[in-house]
């Protein structure tokens, strides 16, 4: 697809998307993100990802939240936000509507809706996953929510193949907060585990420590943050935490998504 056809389809792509991450109780605007990546002023919240979006999920500040591995005996996944219990900007929203748009676009510029291409730009599948595919070189680069040079890709399997389904982003360390952009809407998260975890410069998991060593890395009991940015219109948002989405619902998200790009391209 030429550039122009692919800013049209993005652009419908777009539109169709429904970029709306609910906070913990929206009751108010939120200030204007601060540029570059500094962290806008003010406490930093975390919620329980709650699978089921219809319930409103339990926020607290960070500072209050122990996440040592006594604390639970399972993994535990956890949103992170400076922005809970408001609403979006103007300026925020469209911040984020540019970040899904060049998203998309870059994975058409660069055909990594063709799996066989993404695997042979270098991304290969993340340590007991199934559906992230890291990339070393962005992982490891100065880069931070580059759509031209993410950390994962998100493939899933159908019956006619892999199909892109998104992006996933991460800072450069599991201590660098995630730039939340699009305010609100921009909702990033981490997990904690009961055991740790061997990661390469606190980003790349390489498995569980065994006898207390790591072959490769350094033993942790926290993820680096991460965002999803979803390339079909995910039900619970274009940055939704939520991985899971039934065969019936993949197949009928992938055929809409075609249907989209047939209606910019006609």
């Amino acid at each position: 697809m030429h550039r122009t056809s692919t800013s049209i389809a993005a652009g419908i792509f777009l539109f169709a998307h429904a970029a709306i991450l609910g906070g913990c109780s929206p009751t108010r605007e939120a200030a204007a993100p601060a540029p570059g990546n500094a962290a806008p002023p003010g406490p930093r919240y975390v919620c329980d990802y709650d699978p089921d979006p219809r319930n409103t999920p339990e926020c607290d500040l960070e500072s209050n939240v122990v996440s040592g591995p006594a604390d639970v005996g399972t993994m535990r996944m956890l949103e992170v936000t400076r922005y809970p219990g408001v609403e979006p900007t103007p300026a925020q929203k469209k911040a984020a509507e540019d970040l899904i748009r060049r998203c998309y676009a870059s994975a058409e510029a660069h055909g990594w809706f063709d799996f066989a291409k993404a695997t042979a730009d270098g991304f290969k599948l993340k340590v007991s996953d199934e559906t992230h595919y890291n990339n070393v070189d962005f992982l490891f680069d100065s880069q931070v929510l580059d759509p031209d040079r993410p950390e994962y890709l998100m493939f899933y399997d159908t019956p006619s193949g892999k199909a892109l389904v998104g992006f996933m982003f991460v800072p450069r360390s599991n201590t660098e907060e995630g730039p939340q952009i699009g305010g609100p809407l921009t909702r990033w998260h981490y997990h904690t585990w009961w055991k740790p975890i061997c990661l390469v410069k606190g980003i790349l998991d390489t498995g569980p420590v065994v006898d207390g060593t790591c072959d490769v890395g350094s033993p942790s009991y926290r993820s680096p943050e991460m965002m999803h940015v979803w390339l079909l219109n995910h039900p619970q948002g274009s940055f939704a935490t939520g991985m899971y989405l039934s065969p019936e619902l993949l197949d009928r998200l992938l055929r809409e998504r075609e249907e989209q790009k047939g209606r910019a391209r006609g």
